[in-house]
């Protein structure tokens, strides 16, 4: 296959690398304003460098863009990358076209203008942060769009979801078109439906993309019901869901 890389962010390295690995024998070409950085970067990965202005109709006649692939944009700047993208798309109908985008905010533009595939580095960052500081909260995780699913991750720490079974969960699910794992603290998946959560332990969910949340808020609606239960019992009174 033929690829083009335009720009040097510093995620330009390790897109060429995955390109690499993944299509060996493919040619990869560099796009860069500086002939030091396009050669340094091309040669990494036994690519061609071309050196120009990324949006030059000379630049693209160079890199011989209406051949090729698959076109990334990885500049620093969300413009030029979308800016590219859309030349790259809507004049020379290159098959696959790939934005990163810095700010989040701008993929939804990214996408209108002619990207078909729109990776942002900092939504998985937000995740992680999420994922890191939040306690008996569902964090729902970066998934690439054209996958078409949520992801929701819970890490067990309260009482309301410690000593609950898998396969209570399941149950409350039932009727969702949704699917419940778990993992021990030490990531091991939990095997056994029977399995009692304990405090470090995580549930993960996963849905099509858009049912995740009604999903979500069946098992918070459990959680809360098996909180009240055990507050009543604790305070002497007997309660039934």
């Amino acid at each position: 296959m033929r690829h083009i890389v335009v720009g040097s962010s510093h995620y330009t390295p390790l897109i060429l690398a995955a390109l690499r690995e993944i299509d060996p024998a493919g040619i990869i070409i560099v796009i860069d304003r500086s002939m030091e950085t396009a050669e340094m970067l091309a040669s990494s990965i036994g690519g061609k460098p071309v050196v120009g202005d990324p949006m030059d109709p000379r630049t693209h006649e160079k890199a011989e863009i209406e051949k090729t692939d698959i076109l990334i944009a990885s500049s620093d700047s969300d413009a030029m990358n979308i800016r590219i993208s859309e030349t790259a798309k809507k004049s020379y109908r290159v098959p696959i076209v790939i934005t990163l985008i810095n700010n989040p905010a701008n993929q939804e533009e990214a996408i209108a203008r002619g990207s078909d595939y729109v990776i942002s580095p900092a939504s998985p960052l937000q995740s992680h942060i999420k994922a890191i500081i939040s306690t008996d909260k569902w964090v729902k995780a970066t998934t690439p769009e054209f996958f078409g699913i949520d992801l929701y991750l819970y890490r067990v720490v309260k009482t309301s979801a410690i000593g609950i079974t898998i396969s209570q969960i399941r149950e409350e699910l039932s009727g969702y078109d949704a699917y419940v794992i778990g993992m021990t603290k030490a990531g091991a998946i939990i095997r056994d439906p029977l399995y009692e959560l304990r405090e470090g332990d995580v549930i993960a969910l996963v849905a099509p993309r858009g049912m995740g949340e009604a999903a979500v808020e069946k098992i918070r609606s459990l959680l809360a019901r098996i909180q009240r239960i055990r507050a009543e019992m604790e305070s002497g009174r007997s309660a039934y869901p």
